[in-house]
């Protein structure tokens, strides 16, 4: 599926320096996690995050987070 252009708007201005599009991706040097995602399953790969979040102090309160096996609808996808 191609993205359309003015996905990459806000309010008719195109976003500067969008990374993979204007401007390249690179990599960091240092990365603060590394998910092996042949090795590690779904499951370990999403452990993983949530525990460098609760660490960070970005992730407070599990409770709200649910946890589905269906496929996000892409906000590209009509309802």
């Amino acid at each position: 599926m191609k993205i359309p252009k003015q996905a990459y708007t806000t309010e008719g201005a195109s976003v500067k320096e969008f990374t993979g599009i204007s401007s390249p991706y690179e990599a960091p040097l240092v990365p603060e996690l590394l998910l092996d995602t042949e090795v590690l399953s779904l499951e370990e790969s999403v452990q993983r995050v949530l525990r460098l979040l609760r660490e960070a102090g970005i992730l407070k309160n599990e409770s709200e987070l649910v946890f589905t096996n269906r496929p996000r609808q892409s906000a590209m996808t009509p309802s």
